[in-house]
């Protein structure tokens, strides 16, 4: 059956073997259905008159008559379908205020960092400093360098 034939209302049987193809509820027999994509357990769940099935569940042994409840887009897995993909399209208030202060972050260490090398470029080269770094003469600029360097890494 086309599933865009399937209405509220309408009566489907089910047979061993297949999906449920529409939300609803068991008018007759029993089967055990395995609702492990929705549900997440491995076990497969009875159904029997009056129990209710989930779109797109395995109808896993015996054939069942159920009466449609909701079919399409008001299905079970439909809607959790749309709030797996709202969620993804979406960021939560405390990521974005995480990413803000993320960006601010970089740029003041950066701003530190420039400031730290010119404090000590400035230094060496107004003799407040001696270049010297594990008992050899460096350049100013290197060292200068080694402290700008320290900043990014702290």
């Amino acid at each position: 059956v086309d599933m865009r034939l399937i209405e509220r209302g309408d009566c489907l049987r089910v047979l061993p073997g297949t999906r449920i193809p529409a939300d609803g509820v068991v008018v007759s027999g029993s089967s055990a259905v395995d609702e492990s994509m929705v549900t997440g357990e491995m076990i497969p769940v009875d159904k029997s008159k009056g129990s209710p099935l989930i779109a797109g569940t395995f109808n896993k042994q015996g054939m069942v008559v159920m009466e449609v409840d909701k079919t399409g887009a008001q299905t079970a897995l439909a809607q959790i379908v749309n709030l797996m993909r709202d969620a993804q399209a979406s960021k939560a208030e405390i990521q974005r205020t995480a990413d803000r202060i993320a960006g601010k972050f970089v740029q003041v260490v950066l701003g530190i960092a420039v400031v730290t090398w010119v404090f000590w470029y400035c230094a060496v080269l107004y003799g407040a400093v001696e270049p010297e770094y594990n008992g050899g003469r460096l350049q100013p600029g290197v060292y200068a360098l080694v402290f700008a360097l320290s900043v990014l890494v702290i």
